[in-house]
């Protein structure tokens, strides 16, 4: 009987250890991560300028930033893409700015998904400029 007891009391002592441990790993996957900066600027096409963060939060990554056409007048229209895949498949967004356009955006991913983004620039002449494919997560 007085085995039993230590054994009842022992398996309390360790559940209550334990239930801590579990509701600070439950805290830290509902908490969003730190905020992450991106930017697009330096690669070509210069003339789109594209730039944000990115954070997660529990299931989804949130991105923000602002994505701008520098090229004067009506010459051009900056896009902007996002992909699940280095070689530009899986598209995640695509955002289209004749000027200055600012975004915030989800979607579903933990701080394990990569996130790959590219910069077109399509002038009205019908010819396309597009920068190489960079990973920003």
């Amino acid at each position: 009987m007085r085995r039993t007891a230590i054994s009842f009391a022992a398996a309390a002592i360790a559940v209550s250890a334990m239930a801590p441990a579990a509701q600070a790993a439950e805290a830290a996957a509902a908490e969003p991560t730190k905020v992450t900066d991106w930017n697009l600027d330096l690669y070509s096409p210069t003339e789109v300028k594209a730039s944000g963060t990115w954070t997660v939060n529990g299931s989804n990554i949130v991105l923000t930033g602002n994505l701008r056409d520098t090229t004067p007048g009506d010459i051009a229209v900056a896009k902007l893409e996002f992909y699940r895949n280095a070689n530009g498949t899986g598209t995640v967004k695509s955002i289209t700015a004749d000027t200055t356009y600012t975004f915030r955006f989800t979607v579903p991913g933990t701080s394990a998904t990569k996130l790959w983004a590219r910069k077109i620039l399509s002038y009205s002449d019908n010819t396309t400029k597009r920068s190489s494919i960079v990973r920003i997560k």
